[in-house]
């Protein structure tokens, strides 16, 4: 008996060092499959067009394949929950806004994920701002302007949007607040129907994302004001940010980023990171993100990004509940 239990314990030694060593191959070998990429949005939108390009490129790179599945609703929480569901394998990805990520944990009542302990940072890929825009009659040249006249003209300043909880939404209650009550948000749906009633003087002001305004601005049928980002769009060099604008607080911008479910093994991360920085190092990627209004990011590193996630959550807790915004 005692013959046999060893003889039981060896085989499940060497059984476990046989499967550890396949385990080590695969994670050498990766990918040996199609990698499946989630968005989180419909198909052609921003997301979608970035995740098809980088996707595309590192496969004309390094002959990897990948699966894009289009999976929105809910503000792209069904899509983020699908892959924090998923198996830590490097087999299934997010590619994302950070709005599920960051605002949607506060701003959505029910949520079935939390984005530190489901999900593992991978690549923060670019940003974004949204525009501050005039109707050309609106006399405001500068955020501090917009304040000015809602103080002194109460009641008649009103603010368009791309909808209930975008981006826009949330600046216009906080340029409400700074102006004592007196700036109205007004929801359209989506950033074009919004800048066209701007261009046409239905509403003094409007704030959309870039792909939405940038035509309009272009063409002159609105005035640019600001970007809400720290920093200056490549897009719109001409426009300055909140923080030159003398409003550092009101700073706001959406980021786009790579996410993994929670337990990815790190070398396969490393694999991963690797590829898709490489990727985002080209002109085409660089020249596709310009397109839709996206500033590429440095290098962060895996370790960085992961800590930039870590302050953002709080900092987007704290901008949805000053809103009072919450979706059932």
């Amino acid at each position: 008996m005692r013959a046999q239990r060893n003889i039981v314990v060896l085989l499940a030694l060497g059984l476990g060092l046989v499967l550890a060593s396949f385990g080590i191959a695969r994670a050498e070998d990766y990918p040996t499959r199609p990698i499946r990429i989630i968005v989180p949005y419909t198909a052609g939108g921003t997301v979608d067009i970035l995740a098809r390009t980088l996707s595309q490129k590192i496969t004309d790179t390094l002959g990897w394949q990948f699966v894009i599945d289009n999976r929105p609703g809910a503000g792209g929480n069904i899509g983020t929950e699908v892959v924090a569901r998923s198996a830590p394998d490097g087999y299934t990805l997010l590619f994302s806004t950070s709005t599920p990520l960051t605002t949607n944990l506060t701003l959505y009542k029910s949520i079935r994920y939390n984005t530190e302990k489901d999900l593992d940072s991978l690549v923060l890929l670019a940003d974004s701002s949204v525009f501050v825009v005039a109707t050309p009659s609106f006399p405001a040249k500068t955020v501090a302007d917009v304040i000015r006249i809602a103080k002194e003209k109460p009641n008649t300043v009103s603010v368009g949007s791309s909808g209930f909880g975008t981006l826009g939404h949330f600046l216009a209650t906080r340029l409400n607040k700074l102006a004592d009550g007196n700036v109205a948000h007004v929801p359209y749906r989506g950033g074009v129907p919004a800048m066209t009633a701007a261009a046409a003087g239905d509403i003094p002001l409007a704030i959309v994302d870039s792909t939405a305004a940038l035509p309009f601005v272009k063409a002159g049928t609105v005035r640019g004001i600001a970007v809400s980002g720290r920093k200056r769009m490549a897009s719109a060099p001409d426009l300055p940010s909140m923080p030159e604008s003398g409003f550092p607080d009101l700073t706001m911008e959406v980021w786009v980023a790579s996410m993994a479910p929670k337990g990815t093994p790190p070398d396969v991360m490393k694999k991963l990171y690797n590829a898709m920085q490489d990727a985002m190092k080209t002109a085409p990627i660089r020249e596709a993100m310009a397109k839709q209004g996206l500033d590429p990011i440095d290098d962060m590193g895996l370790e960085k990004f992961g800590e930039f996630i870590s302050r953002e959550i709080p900092r987007w807790r704290q901008i949805v509940q000053e809103s009072g915004l919450q979706v059932e």
